[in-house]
């Protein structure tokens, strides 16, 4: 969420650091929230449209992913009707993205 992107970069700046220092992370999450909620849109806008970036991007990750993976089955499928010629079928399986931070 454009939240957890907020809060990520937050810890970098020196201000916020000083106020989390030494504090639980209940009160660090209590802390960030009232930065979060104290600001208007104009100022969450950066964090919002980087999520629907991150989102997108995730998306066609996930799209090309399950392709590779439906060739990938179909290959295996194929490779199972055939197993005198062994391994030099094999094509590894496609990896799944990871999902940007919530």
């Amino acid at each position: 969420t454009s939240y957890s992107l907020f809060c990520a970069n937050a810890k970098t700046k020196p201000q916020i650091q000083n106020e989390l220092r030494g504090k639980s992370l209940t009160e660090r999450s209590q802390i960030l929230s009232k930065h979060w909620e104290s600001m208007n849109e104009e100022q969450k806008r950066p964090y919002q449209e980087q999520q629907s970036k991150l989102q997108l991007m995730y998306e066609t990750e996930m799209k090309k992913y399950r392709t590779d993976l439906a060739e990938w089955k179909r290959r295996i499928s194929y490779i199972q009707h055939f197993p005198q010629h062994g391994t030099s079928l094999m094509v590894k399986e496609p990896t799944k993205p990871k999902r940007f931070p919530t």
